[in-house]
């Protein structure tokens, strides 16, 4: 068994998303001058690689993440500016030799951008989708815009 943990750069948040500490108001990062305490918060995927086959856990932001979240202004508030070009999960998944063809599962620990936001890769690509089905049925249960754009893929990817 192989197991590499990928590190996939980072998006900037504030302090006040991390804690959510009453009295503490979150600020856009057109703000950022105001006393606000920016972080770096990391985002990772987890490649492990068995003689029974190969497992993806959480697939990170995708490269699009600025435009993508727009409909939920999520690019304000958490960009993810703390990342190169090797960071990014494509280039992670290629350093390694591995396509998404060559994946059996990708599972996602939740629906959260930084984790599903490369799920579109994997679909027709024979890779079986896991997530939470109490996640699923929120996300593709409404039609508020903000919840459109957290459809990562097709309802009938997801297993």
């Amino acid at each position: 068994m192989k197991l590499h943990v990928l590190d996939c750069g980072a998006m900037s948040c504030d302090l006040t998303w991390l804690l959510l500490k009453p009295g503490r108001t979150i600020r856009p990062r057109s703000e950022r001058g105001k006393p606000v305490e920016w972080y770096s918060c990391t985002t990772h995927a987890v490649l492990v690689e068995t003689d029974e086959g190969t497992l993806l856990w959480d697939t990170s932001c995708p490269r699009d993440w600025e435009t993508r979240w727009v409909p939920t202004g999520l690019q304000e508030f958490f960009p993810y500016d703390q990342v190169s070009e090797e960071q990014y999960l494509d280039a992670r998944l290629g350093g390694l030799g591995v396509d998404p063809e060559n994946l059996d599962y990708v599972v996602l620990s939740h629906l959260h951008f930084d984790h599903a936001g490369n799920v579109r890769t994997f679909a027709g690509t024979g890779a079986r989708l896991v997530c939470n089905d109490k996640e699923k049925e929120f996300a593709f249960g409404h039609d508020a815009a903000q919840l459109r754009s957290m459809r990562t893929a097709p309802t009938d990817f997801y297993q």
